[in-house]
Order: C-alpha cells, then structure tokens, then sequence
C-alpha cells in the first residue's frame, strides 16, 4: 500500500506532493532501483558492492529526504543492497538542488506533520491524503 500526501505552507504557498510506500505490488521501484544499480546510474560505489555479491538482494521504497544545508525536501527512493551473509550498503544521495551528499531520511511516521516549508521555514501541512496501491 502507498500513500500520497499533498503538503502545503499556509505562508509562503509553497506545495509538495509526497509518494511513500510501494503499493500493492511492490516491485516497481526495487526493480528501477536494480536496474539503476546495474547501469551505473547511482554510482560506482554502489555498483561496485552490488557486482561483488553473488545473490544480491535490492531493497527500496519511496521515502523523504531533507537535505541539510539547503532544506530541500526530496522524494526519492531509499534504497539497500543486501547480500547473503547479512553485508548491506545504503545508498547515500547528493542534493538534486545545492549538490551537496547530506541528505537525511525524515522519520516519516513522526515528522511528516510538522515538516518545515524549505522556502520560509514556517511548518507545512497536509492538505490532503490519498492512499493507493
């Protein structure tokens, strides 16, 4: 199950839709992850630990990220690879915006609701919730 919530800030206008979860299928975004992996796309560290695994495992979901010298919020996957013997490699993300490598996972079950708007600082809220699968 997925959802979506549609965040917005009262004093600035600034609005943000967030997608978390994997819905009812849960395979589209490990299989994007895996074939980003594969490519190159996300990087040679990451490659480099997931071609070195014999059975490696791709695990991912739709999470939010701030990142923490500019504020942006970013809605990307969180993404682990996991080999048999228990070693895992968790993906690290540069800023999309200032290009900067500190993103950080908002714990979305707590800090969701009370997100600041990373134009003016002031708190967001949820406009809306749609669920989907």
């Amino acid at each position: 199950m997925g959802v979506t919530y549609f965040l917005h800030c009262k004093n600035c206008g600034f609005n943000k839709k967030i997608k978390l979860g994997v819905g009812f299928f849960g395979l589209e975004v490990p299989e994007q992850a895996q074939k980003d992996i594969e490519s190159g796309k996300l990087g040679g560290e990451i490659k480099s630990f997931y071609d070195s695994l014999e059975n490696p495992q791709v695990l991912a979901q739709r999470a939010v990220y701030r990142c923490a010298y500019c504020g942006d919020l970013q809605n990307i996957p969180e993404i682990f690879v996991r080999g048999e013997n228990g070693e895992v490699y968790k993906h690290v993300y540069r800023c999309k915006k200032c290009r900067k490598a500190d993103l950080e996972i908002v714990d979305t079950d707590d800090k969701l609701p009370s997100l600041s708007c990373p134009k003016c600082g002031k708190e967001l809220e949820i406009k809306d919730i749609e669920a989907w699968d």
